[in-house]
């Protein structure tokens, strides 16, 4: 792969020498128009044939015609050094702010994190480039082992005393016969008393309510809430278009949101939804975790105790609704093919 674009200035390297490090690099595609004479390629030098190689894979020109990952940073590993023919492997591809990490990097036990900072298209509209940080985590020094504790010294023995003769014992007189105890005459026993039967506690009253039908924190998924304002909601709305989704309860509560999707998905009754729109009826002690106001903290019988899920960061470039009456065009965002005038790609882009 580095023989491809071996003239200099064209590759970088990063190695397990260097702690952290920031680069700029521009994709194939401006290869022959780089103003400022970046990058087109970051090898992560592992000290064996095999390494991973870093690129932007910019969707212009001779590489208009991609077919995945436009426009995002990719991480390939390949062997050979890089420098002849070797079996490659597409180990990520990063939107601006994503990140991919190694674990136990070239055998050094620490992990290595590569971070697409920013994508800038801006500053040179024809010249887009990618700004990648790679850092190495600091090694962890071991604790100092403790020097070893002396023997103790044995103790002195004690000097052993002469022993004491046994004395002659004085003989003891004959005892006196004891004087035999009377017999006790037994006392009857008295007739008992009846004991009066216990006043019966009466049944507790059920702890009962009506409430609105959001109750945050109960661990459903209710009218009203959604992945991003509740955590009783699950969702990711990061990361691949087509992975994402966002949870809502309710019946007309996801209007608006990108991604939603309703009780019915199984993705948002793992941990609990409900389509209910009006007040819920509940009792506590009937065995059913109602929502409303009956949660685990007046009625730990009902309602198991949740532990929240943190919100979900929502996704930086959420993808607009295409115009009523358009579609969208080349490298135009998307959730479907009726958004695109032509197919909509697995990387959430339109042909």
């Amino acid at each position: 792969q580095c023989e491809w674009y071996n003239e200099p200035g064209n590759k970088d390297t990063f190695d397990a020498s260097m702690e952290s490090k920031t680069f700029r690099l521009v994709g194939i595609a401006n290869y022959d128009n780089n103003p400022e004479n970046l990058p087109v390629v970051i090898k992560l030098e592992t000290g064996t044939t095999t390494d991973q190689f870093i690129n932007f894979n910019r969707a212009t020109g001779v590489n208009s015609e991609n077919d995945e990952a436009d426009n995002e940073v990719t991480i390939v590993e390949t062997g050979s050094n890089g420098e002849a023919y070797s079996q490659s492997f597409l180990k990520a591809t990063l939107l601006q702010g994503e990140f991919y990490q190694y674990l136990n990097w070239a055998g050094t036990g620490r992990t290595l994190t590569v971070t697409a900072t920013d994508i800038d298209q801006d500053t040179n509209p024809n010249v887009w480039t990618a700004t990648i940080s790679v850092v190495l985590e600091s090694a962890i020094t071991p604790a100092p082992t403790a020097a070893p504790t002396a023997a103790p010294v044995a103790p002195t023995p004690l000097p052993t005393s002469a022993p004491t003769p046994f004395p002659t014992p004085v003989p003891t007189a004959a005892p006196v016969a004891p004087t035999p105890l009377p017999t006790p005459v037994p006392t009857p026993f008295p007739t008992p008393v009846p004991t009066a039967a216990p006043t019966p506690t009466p049944a507790p009253t059920p702890l009962c309510g009506v409430n609105s039908a959001a109750t945050p924190g109960n661990g459903i998924c209710e009218a009203g809430e959604n992945c991003l304002n509740s955590s009783d909601c699950d969702g990711t709305v990061g990361g691949k278009p087509q992975n994402r989704f966002c949870c809502y309860g309710g019946a007309t509560s996801g209007g608006g949101i990108s991604y939603g999707t309703f009780c019915s998905d199984s993705r948002c009754s793992a941990q609990g939804c409900s389509a209910t729109t009006g007040d819920v009826q509940w009792c506590c002690g009937d065995g059913v975790c109602a929502g409303g106001g009956e949660t685990n903290a007046n009625c730990p019988a009902d309602c198991q105790a949740v532990n929240p899920t943190p919100a979900p960061v929502a996704d930086p470039t959420p993808v607009p609704a295409p115009p009523t009456g358009s579609c969208g065009v080349k490298n135009d965002r998307c959730i479907s093919n009726a958004d695109c005038c032509g197919i909509c790609k697995n990387n959430g882009r339109c042909s």
